[in-house]
């Protein structure tokens, strides 16, 4: 699972939104539209995920990570492991959307907000001091090197 943060449209655009749904309207873009036809599909591309080679050292990387976060000052309650295998398969996933067959350390680095700002519990200090689990998962990658 991730988080991702969708803004709201712009104020008039909102409001025509509601008219229509108000009047029982089709509301213009927002028609749901399947991207994968069924269930086969979806396993046979996480089946292909699977297969995103991921070099020694990017797992080192990731697991760099995991470690990192829940040794961060700020953060009480780091990823678990399931939180980490789930930013593999999204890294992996990424790479494979991009027609890649092998994962790079920037496809991890890139999902570590998404995949875990909500699974992590900040400390009570880094609350008091404004810091988000954006910035707190931002400052766990800006110290862990990435491997080239």
């Amino acid at each position: 699972a991730l988080r991702l943060l969708v803004r709201h449209p712009p104020d008039a655009a909102e409001r025509e939104l509601l008219q229509a749904a108000a009047e029982g309207r089709p509301v213009d873009g927002l028609e749901l539209k399947p991207v994968l036809s069924g269930a086969e599909e979806v396993l046979k591309l996480r089946r292909a995920s699977r297969l995103v080679h991921t070099a020694e050292e990017t797992v080192d990387y990731l697991h760099r990570l995991a470690i990192a976060t829940r040794a961060s000052t700020h953060i009480e309650v780091g990823p678990s492991t399931r939180a980490t295998l789930a930013l593999l398969e999204v890294a992996r996933a990424s790479a494979l959307i991009e027609q890649r067959d092998f994962l790079i350390p920037d496809d991890v680095k890139r999902f570590v907000e998404p995949a875990w700002s909500h699974r992590i519990r900040l400390t009570a200090e880094a609350e008091i001091e404004g810091l988000t689990p954006a910035l707190a998962l931002q400052r766990v990658t800006d110290g862990v090197k990435v491997p080239h």
